[in-house]
């Protein structure tokens, strides 16, 4: 992608569940703008969203964006202790 465009990661997320995303990135590299989800109508407990990532490339050069899939109040720990991780590489042109 080019400096200043714009892209999304989709993921799905149930936080009925207590589980949600956490993000680690290079802020040099990309700018986190926040996420669009969607639940279908009607939700109920447990129910999935569909969610949206997006982000803003910034510089030229390679990275990655780790995300990690854990219940909230593990929120912040060491990535090993996750239930799913993802390294999505990205090159900025």
């Amino acid at each position: 992608m080019a400096v200043g465009e714009v892209f999304t990661i989709p993921l799905t997320r149930n936080v009925s569940t207590g589980f949600d995303w956490e993000m680690k990135y290079d802020p040099a590299m990309v700018e986190y703008l926040g996420r669009d989800c969607r639940t279908p109508a009607p939700a109920c407990p447990g129910d999935q969203s569909y969610c949206s990532y997006k982000f803003k490339a910034l510089a030229q050069g390679e990275t990655k964006i780790t995300l990690l899939y854990q219940r909230g109040e593990k929120l912040g720990t060491d990535l090993t202790t996750g239930r799913s991780i993802i390294e999505m590489p990205v090159t900025i042109r």
